[in-house]
């Protein structure tokens, strides 16, 4: 079906409104636009973020919901339950947020199963990370697990698969699995001793000396997790999470000059995370 020339024409005059700051204007002319032409998924995606400019956000999810219903092939939909999830997350509606999360993982595995062969990245890792972030966040402990080690299973080689595993062990720990988590950290431990051996970037070797670091420090080894923070500041001295892990870390083993000289470069890296640093640190102190 080819679009109609009254319609791309109202879809023009949609956008020329939007240029022009004039929202209510732009939505009725997508709404018109996508009448004429039920399909057209580019006005229905404008027309939702007009309603966002209008603060309308319940409409907006609406016309995503919509757009999948009048075209529902993967690519659609994939960007439909992404905005859904950002519309959802800044409404503070946590149960929703993981159930348009939930959608866009099966459409990420449907748009890999159709695609059988070709060699792409469809971001499917990282999704289902953020998935189990999600969980973990509203308590969903079991499902959270599941989910990182689901990671683990799409991208075992990943620094998300490598994230993801140690928050299944932190979880483990928190639920009295203690073996799981053993079992978890000898598993890791030997993937990054894996991925050592071979011939990679510094920027990836920093990476993975930076999580063996977190590895040790959760097995309680905190020398054996200085030096592998050490080596990972070496190797990617712009990085502000090693520095910010050898600032807890200094900090945990009593040494205040090295924490305090680790601060000035995070400051120096990342007035942000100084600023995190520093305002945790006030509230320990306060408590």
């Amino acid at each position: 079906m080819g679009y109609t020339l009254s319609a791309i024409a109202l879809y023009g005059l949609g956008n020329s409104c939007f240029r022009q700051k004039e929202h209510d204007r732009a939505a009725e002319a997508y709404r018109q636009a996508i009448k004429l032409k039920p399909d057209f998924v580019e006005a229905y995606y404008d027309l939702a973020w007009r309603y966002r400019a209008l603060n309308k956000p319940e409409m907006a999810i609406e016309t995503y919901r919509q757009m999948i219903n009048a075209r529902p092939d993967p690519d659609v939909k994939e960007n439909a339950y992404e905005q859904i999830a950002g519309v959802y997350k800044k409404l503070g509606k946590t149960a929703e947020v993981i159930e348009a999360q939930e959608q866009l993982v099966k459409v990420k595995l449907e748009r890999k199963a159709i695609d059988a062969g070709l060699e792409r990245d469809y971001g499917i890792a990282y999704e289902v990370s953020t998935l189990a972030s999600l969980y973990r966040a509203a308590g969903r402990e079991q499902e959270a697990i599941a989910n990182y080690l689901r990671t683990q299973e799409i991208d075992p080689y990943s620094d998300l698969a490598f994230e993801g595993l140690l928050s299944a062990a932190t979880l483990y720990k928190k639920t009295g699995k203690t073996s799981d988590a053993e079992k978890i950290y000898q598993d890791l431990m030997g993937k990054l001793d894996d991925v050592l051996k071979q011939k990679i970037s510094s920027e990836r070797e920093g990476a993975v000396y930076h999580i063996r670091g977190i590895l040790y420090r959760e097995m309680g080894r905190n020398k054996d997790a200085l030096a592998a923070f050490q080596r990972a500041v070496r190797l990617r001295p712009d990085w502000v999470q090693p520095h910010s892990y050898l600032h807890r870390l200094y900090l945990a083993m009593g040494d205040q000059a090295a924490a305090d000289k680790e601060f000035a470069i995070i400051k120096r890296l990342d007035e942000e995370e100084a600023r995190s640093i520093k305002e945790a640190t006030t509230v320990i102190k306060i408590k």
